[in-house]
């Protein structure tokens, strides 16, 4: 009997130990008093990449704006510290590919803490040469590529060559990336390329799975292509043009379950005009 009350007298003490534990681990969680965003430029002073042109090169660059970091914080003031989406915020900041150091850290202050986010930005123009050659056919051109459009972490390129297959001559290409469409969670790309004989146009609307615990997703394709396309003989030797117009639509939805362990249900749907 003796045993049987000093097991059991045991157990409830551990219980009570567990319970007290929970309980003051709970009251123990810091609630944000702060948060605070801390920008830095592509060249710092404070950084050993920093030489006589940084100050010029960082006038040519524009910031990214607070709003494009802001958009994408899990946490507010007054919400209990939860460090999972500390690190889920950084993660995603560093997806956006317009920052080459990111860093979310909390600093405790008593029952509080103040959360203070570090984002560095990353050069973001990008100017290049197309040249190529090889079986009697060249091409010569250049093309021009801004990954954070006016600090909005939007992209834009502008590509045009001269194209001696086929004497297709010039050619352009024009695409514009519309990233959380006027701070919403729409991405919007729009392009077409051009030459003298045929256009190719592409829209595309979608909500992509961008965070961690993002519910449902989905993507709006349309293609409209036109003009002449090249039909080759036996010979492979000069080709016909054969006039044709194509309007194609691509659209998938899909729904996500979960929290570490995910499941995807998706369905996707495929429509053609030729």
């Amino acid at each position: 009997m003796r045993s049987k009350s000093a097991a059991g007298a045991v157990a409830l003490l551990l219980i009570s130990l567990f319970t007290s534990t929970m309980l003051w681990s709970q009251d123990d969680v810091p609630v944000i008093r702060s948060v605070r965003i801390e920008r830095r430029d592509v060249w710092d002073e404070r950084d050993r990449d920093w030489f006589f042109g940084s100050s010029i090169m960082n006038g040519l660059h524009v910031m990214t704006k607070d709003y494009v970091i802001d958009d994408e914080i899990f946490f507010d003031i007054g919400d209990d510290l939860d460090t999972i989406l500390l690190l889920e915020t950084e993660r995603v900041l560093r997806r956006t590919g317009v920052f080459t150091n990111v860093r979310v850290r909390h600093e405790r202050v008593g029952d509080s803490a103040d959360v203070v986010i570090e984002t560095q930005d990353r050069w973001s123009l990008d100017p290049a040469v197309v040249l190529s050659t090889g079986g009697g056919i060249s091409t010569l051109g250049g093309q021009i590529e801004e990954y954070n459009i006016l600090g909005t972490a939007s992209r834009a390129k502008v590509l045009g060559m001269y194209r001696t297959e086929n004497d297709i001559g010039m050619q352009g290409t024009a695409e514009l990336s519309l990233r959380r469409f006027l701070r919403s969670s729409l991405w919007i790309d729009l392009g077409v390329t051009a030459n003298r004989f045929r256009t190719d146009q592409d829209v595309s609307v979608s909500i992509p799975y961008w965070r961690f615990f993002t519910p449902w997703a989905f993507a709006v394709q349309l293609k409209n292509a036109f003009g002449s396309d090249f039909a080759y003989d036996s010979g492979g030797v000069n080709p016909r043009l054969l006039p044709f117009h194509e309007r194609t639509f691509d659209g998938w939805i899909s729904q996500a379950d979960g929290e570490k362990d995910r499941i995807f249900v998706t369905a996707a749907a495929r429509a053609s005009q030729v």
